[in-house]
């Protein structure tokens, strides 16, 4: 009878430590899922503060070309006004002169406007350019959702091993249980 006492108390302590056994095993894998997670999580943030300084960079660039074809287009207001103004007092010198100062009044004109235009297909390039950037942003930024998406779908596996892993712990525990009922 102290023997069947002992192998029962025996018993017992063996079912002790195999749940305590388990349920370390449990924390661990837990504890490194968590891990997992938190990193995925930083990995995520940083690429959104990418996007955003990338952002603010191009709406930069994009103001300063505006700004540049607005004073583009001043400019070539006050070179019209200074040139009428040219050809107003040549008016009141002299008749003769005013005809061949009108002409190289004219040329100078065409020049001024050559080189404006030139000026302007410039700014376009770079509004092009600007474009073209923001393209390749607008494609970063699509790869970076694809990342993200596989990110989330990565978090869902891992949530979905913890539950594989916690069904498996609790067969151990079911198979151990049925070992002792059959040891006894």
């Amino acid at each position: 009878e102290l023997v069947v006492e002992l192998v029962d108390v025996v018993d017992v302590l063996v079912d002790e430590v195999v749940v305590l056994l388990v349920d370390v095993l449990v924390v661990d894998v837990l504890v490194e899922l968590v891990v997992v997670e938190v990193l995925v999580v930083e990995l995520v943030l940083l690429v959104l503060l990418v996007e955003l300084v990338l952002l603010v960079v191009v709406v930069l660039v994009e103001v300063v070309l505006v700004l540049v074809l607005l004073l583009v287009d001043v400019l070539e207001l006050v070179v019209l006004v200074v040139l009428e103004l040219v050809v107003e007092l040549v008016d009141v010198v002299d008749v003769l002169v005013d005809e061949v100062v009108v002409l190289l009044v004219d040329v100078l004109v065409v020049d001024v406007l050559v080189e404006l235009v030139d000026v302007k297909v410039l700014v376009v390039e770079l509004v092009l350019l600007v474009l073209l950037v923001e393209l390749v942003l607008l494609v970063e930024l699509v790869v970076v959702v694809l990342v993200e998406v596989v990110l989330v779908l990565v978090l869902l596996l891992v949530d979905e091993l913890v539950l594989v892993v916690l069904v498996v712990l609790e067969l151990v525990v079911e198979l151990v249980d049925v070992v002792d009922v059959l040891v006894d």
